[in-house]
């Protein structure tokens, strides 16, 4: 089950439009809080701030491929009685977008992506070496139990201090331990998430499965 927030339009209209906002990898939907709340978006469009599967308030799930999460947001559109939407995905929530886009195209309005597009990045030898950097330093977070948010924090740093993006990003998924107080937990699925970062799908792979699969 998805979790999200929705913000309903300033002014009522007879036939609503509405707006997913998809974040991306180790996101939330309230990431898209100050954009959603723009004075022309809420004009004209009722806006949902999706946490996709494995981050924030969504359920957690053992796998995570792409074809997966498109399905999940189709569920949502139907379980909001929701024929037609418009999406804006970043990263992540952009391929997610992309993959609607091509399994069930006569859902959308439109699609913006925003830090996303129909390339296929893998060529780039700067992306490729980002990645496999973050997939050999995120395994070492996969577990911080027994660790309060100084020692996590300050792991953290350690591990990813050059890039400020990414380390906020992680602080911003940390959580209070329930069971121990003085404990952190992660507010995502790290382990479901870094295995998601380390076999990521190319967007080559995605459109041939996706296609495959509509058959």
């Amino acid at each position: 089950k998805l979790h999200s927030t929705i913000l309903s339009p300033k002014v009522s209209m007879r036939n609503q439009k509405h707006l997913f906002f998809l974040h991306g990898l180790l996101g939330r939907g309230n990431n898209w809080w100050y954009t959603a709340n723009h004075i022309q978006i809420q004009k004209h469009y009722v806006s949902h701030l999706i946490d996709a599967r494995n981050h924030g308030e969504s359920s957690f799930h053992p796998d995570m491929p792409y074809r997966y999460m498109v399905e999940d947001m189709i569920r949502y559109a139907d379980s909001k009685n929701i024929r037609k939407f418009t999406v804006i995905g970043h990263s992540m929530g952009g391929k997610i977008g992309m993959g609607i886009s091509l399994v069930y195209p006569e859902r959308l309005d439109g699609l913006i992506l925003v830090d996303e597009a129909p390339v296929d990045e893998t060529k780039g030898h700067l992306y490729l070496v980002k990645k496999r950097f973050q997939w050999e330093r995120l395994k070492k977070l996969k577990s911080i139990s027994g660790m309060n948010k100084s020692l996590v924090t300050e792991k953290i740093n350690t591990l990813f201090g050059e890039d400020k993006h990414f380390v906020q990003m992680l602080v911003y998924n940390l959580k209070q331990s329930k069971s121990h107080p003085n404990e952190m937990e992660w507010d995502c699925n790290m382990a479901v998430s870094y295995t998601h970062l380390r076999a990521h799908e190319t967007l080559r792979y995605l459109v041939c499965r996706l296609l495959l699969e509509k058959k």
